[in-house]
């Protein structure tokens, strides 16, 4: 097992970022809560997570890998329609609840304060559009009452210089292991460091 990285968060992503550009490029897909299905909820209050990289090892290669498999990185889902990234921007923080499939809560229940997710818009858009954070650890989700489902509270960190379609990353030989091309009807899952760095590259967005 690789010991915790030393270097700071965007040194990390940067450093995968120049390991993506020497194979090849990538893409994403993200998705909030509504009140019945999954989506996301308006809530107050302003706390910051931990830096993803406080949890993280640098692994072959130099790619940033966390501890123990657990991956600091994720890929979130909302119809644009029911929750926009720019709806997140305005209202600085959300529940994510609402989720319904066993593996998507399982990857939710997972996040810790600090993991960075990328933000996809589904429907129409088919684009990975921002970059959210986790604010919180998951707990149980208030869209169901005494049944076994999990939500996490997450905030805005900024969005994407321009969208990355899912058409884009599909073309992506890197990416063809990416949660949005081998699990497409997954709302949340973990990506890798590679993938993610792939996906700000594509967009022309620096690491957070």
């Amino acid at each position: 097992m690789d010991g915790p990285c030393e270097q700071p968060a965007a040194t990390a992503i940067s450093a995968a970022i120049e390991i993506a550009v020497v194979t090849r490029p990538l893409r994403i897909v993200a998705r909030p809560r509504s009140p019945v299905v999954s989506c996301a909820r308006p809530s107050g209050g302003t706390n910051h997570g931990r830096a993803f990289a406080e949890r993280a090892g640098t692994g072959a290669g130099g790619c940033y890998t966390p501890p123990h498999g657990r991956s600091p990185l994720l890929l979130i889902k909302s119809e644009p329609e029911v929750y926009s990234y720019a709806q997140l921007e305005s209202d600085r923080r959300t529940e994510w609840s609402g989720i319904r499939n066993f593996e998507a809560r399982n990857n939710l229940r997972a996040m810790k304060p600090g993991d960075l997710c990328l933000y996809y818009h589904t429907g129409e858009e088919k684009a990975v559009v921002g970059i959210a954070r986790v604010m919180t650890e998951a707990r149980a989700d208030s869209t169901a009452p005494g049944e076994d489902w999990a939500a996490v509270d997450v905030e805005p960190v900024k969005p994407l210089a321009r969208p990355v379609t899912l058409a884009q990353m599909k073309a992506q030989k890197s990416l063809k292991t990416f949660p949005l091309v081998t699990r497409g009807r997954l709302s949340v899952a973990p990506v890798t460091a590679g993938q993610f760095a792939i996906v700000l590259r594509l967009s022309g967005t620096p690491p957070p």
